[in-house]
């Protein structure tokens, strides 16, 4: 099999805690591109907070960001694709998460909102190294769809999180657990398979010839569309379960090594064993 394709999860999965891009991470993607494989990054990020890593690692192809609700140039300001929260459903989904003691964010024109300073919103600024806006109460404040919305919890709290929102809301938004800490909450129609089977195709890349390499849930349906999904040793059971392979931990540098084993090898969904 030739990939032409390779989309990959950045938290958890091309990074850890630190933020850091691991040198023979890095050599791995270049050798991939080098092959004519275009790389592609797939993230829960805004935009802003994307580029950064893109860069690094000498990406150009368009980044799917915000799980999937926006596809957007490396390079310059064109926006491929944009699918924002309906604005009421958003509101009622912040004014629930603040009722239970969370904080919410939110996101419009690839700026993070959010109502007061608090060490949820000091803890996002760290992770994602971009500081929110602070606009006083964000129900107030919030008057067009944003891209998304983050709720900030502990470990502990996010599954339940996941639940609660799932089982208020239905079909009525895609609730969704991107990082240990974060419930994020999109438009019902957007998730990142979704968004990698629009950027295959505006790229001319039939579905067996993409591979995704990702950890948590969001991950899932996108792994679950390419042609070889790679689910990452460290990651959650049921994107694991769906995986063509599952690669060593994030720890381990394992996009590296399924990159050196299996993309860069060609190797086809049926022909792989999990690790």
């Amino acid at each position: 099999m030739v990939y032409k394709l390779l989309a990959m999860d950045l938290d958890g999965t091309l990074i850890g805690n630190d933020l850091l891009l691991s040198e023979r991470v890095k050599r791995a993607v270049a050798a991939a591109q080098a092959a004519g494989i275009r790389a592609a990054l797939a993230t829960g990020r805004m935009f802003r907070a994307t580029v950064p890593f893109a860069r690094e690692l000498g990406i150009t192809t368009p980044a799917i960001c915000y799980q999937g609700a926006m596809v957007h140039e490396i390079d310059g300001d064109g926006i491929l694709y944009e699918q924002p929260v309906p604005l009421e459903a958003a509101r009622e989904a912040i004014a629930e998460a603040e009722a239970r003691g969370f904080v919410a964010l939110g996101y419009v024109n690839d700026w993070c909102y959010a109502g007061k300073d608090s060490p949820e919103a000091q803890f996002y600024a760290r992770h994602s190294r971009v500081q929110p806006r602070f606009v006083g109460e964000l129900l107030d404040w919030l008057d067009t769809a944003p891209t998304k919305i983050v709720i900030v919890s502990t470990a502990e709290q996010t599954d339940a999180n996941v639940a609660h929102f799932r089982q208020k809301f239905g079909n009525r938004l895609n609730i969704t657990k991107s990082y240990p800490l974060f419930t994020e909450i999109i438009h019902p129609d957007v998730s990142k398979g979704r968004a990698l089977a629009r950027l295959a195709e505006q790229l001319g890349i039939a579905r067996e010839e993409v591979v995704a390499i990702g950890d948590n849930l969001n991950d899932l349906d996108m792994i679950e569309y390419a042609g070889l999904g790679i689910a990452m040793g460290n990651g959650a059971p049921a994107v694991r379960a769906a995986a063509g392979w599952v690669c060593p931990t994030e720890a381990e540098d394992g996009v590296a090594a399924a990159i050196e084993e299996r993309v860069l090898t060609g190797a086809p969904r049926a022909a792989v064993a999990r690790a």
